[in-house]
């Protein structure tokens, strides 16, 4: 049996200590199997530089050891981009954005007085007093001198694996690499945080979301049923304001969406589950499940019998889908452009909406 030695060693630097290490290349950015630096678009950037300020907590930096007949080479096999982004913003390679989240930082000083003196009470002690900070379109340059020191002093920690062959630092890196990242649909509900837990409630306990519908079992694991939760929710009462990007719709109902919208999704669903047989499953697709909610929910306004939407649903499948409302069926609408698009998503819901009610033989209200 081999014994597996742990090669591990973990450390904190100073970010200057580690940027000092990194411009004079005793940090080396350039393995071959390392993807390239600057990777990251603006918000990223603004936000790593915002969160090392405000000394909040960044993810550890993993080097390799390799010992080489030159000498010792410190590989940087996860981290670079991060990296990057502190050098280039020491080096004045960028300023803070606009749209930067928690852009305001606070911090603390001794008063002076008008001659710029170093004021004290009474007692002789310093008169202190916080001063709040907007890191908007600041660089490193224009930033006071103790938001510097936050900076380049701010800790940070540091795994080396030492004495590595090429084989155990490929091994790294993939390693680090299968780490993925969030998709957008798990990073939008991370925008959640007033409602993120009804989100989460509905995806775990629904039984319709759970033995309805055609949803694989990665969509399962992946975001996807949030996502459909958060777009359902957003079209049901919130279609004027619909956004079609998830990090968007998840900002926008953080801020405007109640408790008892999800709520009223929930109770529709459970509804949906009493009613619906198993050959209904294929309407119920993770790229159209928000507009059939969508339109159940405005079935319930007319006060039927839940069983006649079953009936609508089964004549849908069984060939009312191929009726052709202002020449188009239900699947030809929005084949040239984006599902997701707004003026495709109230096409959709127009069509299924005049099918239903001509089917339900109840006459459509004209619009004032």
């Amino acid at each position: 049996m081999e014994l597996v030695r742990d090669k591990r060693v973990k450390d904190a630097y100073m970010n200057s200590t580690l940027q000092n290490m990194f411009d004079r290349g005793e940090l080396r950015k350039d393995h071959p199997l390392q993807r390239k630096p600057d990777q990251w678009n603006k918000n990223d950037k603004d936000g790593l530089i915002v969160t090392v300020i405000r000394q909040e907590d960044v993810d550890s930096i993993k080097l390799c050891e390799q010992l080489e007949t030159s000498g010792v080479v410190l590989w940087v096999i996860d981290g670079l981009q991060r990296l990057t982004v502190l050098s280039s913003y020491k080096n004045g390679a960028f300023k803070i954005g606009n749209h930067v989240e928690m852009p305001v930082v606070s911090y603390q000083r001794v008063k002076k007085d008008e001659k710029g003196r170093l004021m004290k009470d009474e007692y002789g002690s310093f008169v202190y007093e916080t001063i709040e900070y907007d890191l908007r379109g600041k660089g490193y340059r224009d930033l006071p001198v103790e938001l510097k020191e936050r900076f380049d002093n701010y800790k940070i920690d540091v795994v080396k694996h030492l004495d590595c062959s090429d084989e155990e630092i490929g091994y790294h890196i993939r390693r680090y690499n299968k780490q993925k990242s969030m998709n957008a649909s798990q990073n939008a509900v991370t925008y959640m945080d007033n409602i993120a837990r009804e989100v989460k409630r509905i995806s775990r306990n629904n039984r319709f979301l759970k033995d309805y519908g055609t949803y694989s079992e990665k969509e399962r694991s992946n975001g996807t049923i949030e996502r459909i939760i958060m777009e359902s929710v957003m079209c049901m009462f919130h279609l004027d304001k619909w956004r079609k990007q998830s990090k968007k719709m998840g900002s926008f109902l953080n801020e405007y969406s109640t408790k008892e919208e999800f709520e009223k999704l929930d109770e529709n669903l459970h509804r949906l589950e009493k009613i619906c047989e198993e050959d209904m499953n294929s309407i119920f697709t993770s790229k159209d499940s928000f507009i059939w909610f969508t339109l159940f929910h405005r079935f319930t306004s007319l006060n039927l019998e839940d069983e006649k939407f079953a009936r609508f649903l089964s004549a849908f499948q069984s060939g009312l889908c191929r009726k052709k409302i202002a020449g188009e069926t239900f699947y030809e609408i929005g084949r040239t452009g984006s599902t997701k698009d707004k003026a495709v998503i109230i096409k959709k819901l127009e069509y299924l909406e005049t099918l239903m009610l001509s089917f339900l033989q109840i006459p459509r209200k004209r619009k004032e």
